[in-house]
């Protein structure tokens, strides 16, 4: 199995390490503006080039001793979590690793069970270095995330009672503001004459039916459906339950069909394939200028070094000189050559990043090459033909079975299934 290469950062006197693909960017810690009622372990949110995202102290959120921002070495691993970015403040970056899984003990089944939640294992190194293992989606709570994805920005009230609720919500398109109009349908059911006590039995049923069809439960959803009869036209709501069981059969063989791993395709793996692409795109072009402006950088340096070098050449010439010049000299050359090896790291851990691009490429052509073959299946499985087109006095020829060619044969259609 190939390595997987991990950011490696320490907290306290721990290591730690996440998946690389997971990290968007790597800055400096910045000012916070707090939330209301957050959690302690969130310090707040940060403008990140016109992006709001929260930022998570490590420590607190793993019960470490002292706290993540007191020296000036700490930084903030961006994280990326399909639509929502946070940032971890940790006390120093140590490089980046090359993991196996099979590196990954399996001792973590005897950490608590909130550890689980945002501990992977611990992996043993070669050289004996022990690196504790995050999950990424763990270091933060599904609660916690939906706070910040979703956020109440104004409740009022209307002189007829309707409460109407303002919501922020994030998508991929940007944020929205979402106005939900309650007690509405009684408000109209009332004013029809028909009783605020019989609206709301309705509306309780209808939710239970809501949630048990969301839950896959057809059984309690024919049950619900059977009650909401009872009130209202019993004929109607039994034609609706018969085609409930009907669409729940066609479900059932739909789904005995088809490769089971089509559906995670479509929902998972294709969105994350996106995903990957864009980051491999991003990293480039941060890697390219990044590389670029500190070589450019570094050249300007050069000549501050052949000059103190031309001083010091001098000086050797003439040892009865001045050793102020030559003092200075050795000054520079130390402290640039510390810079240059500083400048020289960061390039080493922007190019680690170009490493990937490949390796990324590659599992996206393959999982585009996978689908193309589950769908072929899926056509064969269900009999759809294509039809290549005809030419000359063949393309007058009778239509295949099952073609419509008429609203007279659509209409027909429709009675047999009751409509």
């Amino acid at each position: 199995m190939s390595d997987t290469q991990h950011i490696a950062f320490r907290l306290g006197r721990e290591e730690f390490a996440l998946p690389i693909l997971n990290v968007q960017e790597i800055i400096r810690p910045r000012e916070n503006t707090r939330i209301p009622e957050s959690p302690e372990y969130i310090l707040g949110v940060i403008n990140l080039r016109g992006r709001v995202i929260p930022v998570v102290d490590l420590k607190k959120r793993m019960k470490l001793e002292g706290n993540g921002n007191g020296t000036g070495e700490n930084k903030v691993i961006v994280l990326s979590l399909g639509k929502l970015n946070f940032g971890g403040v940790v006390d120093s970056i140590t490089g980046v690793v090359n993991i196996s899984e099979q590196e990954i003990g399996d001792s973590v089944s005897t950490l608590s069970s909130s550890s689980c939640d945002y501990i992977k294992g611990i992996a043993t190194l070669n050289n004996g270095r022990m690196i504790q293992i995050l999950q990424p989606s763990g270091l933060m709570s599904l609660q916690d995330m939906e706070l910040l994805q979703d956020e109440i920005v104004d409740e009022t009230q209307t002189e007829d009672g309707t409460i109407v609720v303002t919501k922020k919500v994030s998508g991929m398109g940007g944020e929205y503001l979402i106005k939900e109009v309650k007690e509405k349908i009684i408000t109209d059911a009332e004013s029809l004459g028909v009783g605020r006590e019989v609206v709301v039995s309705i509306m309780e049923k209808i939710q239970g039916l809501l949630n048990a069809l969301s839950k896959g439960d057809i059984e309690g959803a024919e049950g619900m459906l059977m009650e909401i009869s009872t009130i209202g036209d019993k004929e109607l709501f039994s034609e609706v339950g018969k085609i409930t069981r009907n669409l729940h059969n066609a479900i059932s063989e739909f789904k005995t069909m088809i490769d089971p791993t089509l559906k995670n395709m479509a929902l998972e793996d294709m969105p994350d394939a996106a995903d990957k692409l864009n980051w491999v795109i991003s990293k480039t072009e941060e890697a390219a200028e990044k590389t670029i402006s500190l070589v450019e950088k570094n050249l300007s340096l050069q000549g501050g070094i052949v000059k103190r070098l031309d001083i010091l050449d001098d000086a050797l010439k003439n040892p009865e000189g001045d050793n102020e010049r030559e003092k200075e000299a050795i000054t520079f050359l130390r402290r640039t050559t510390e810079e240059i090896n500083v400048d020289l790291m960061d390039v080493l851990l922007t190019q680690e990043y170009q490493d990937l691009t490949g390796q990324i490429i590659r599992k996206v052509i393959s999982l585009v090459s996978k689908l193309e073959i589950d769908l072929v299946q899926l056509i064969k499985a269900f009999g759809v033909r294509v039809e290549h087109q005809k030419h000359g006095s063949t393309a007058d020829s009778e239509p295949p079975e099952e073609t419509f060619s008429s609203q007279e044969d659509v209409d027909t259609l429709l009675t047999e299934l009751g409509f």
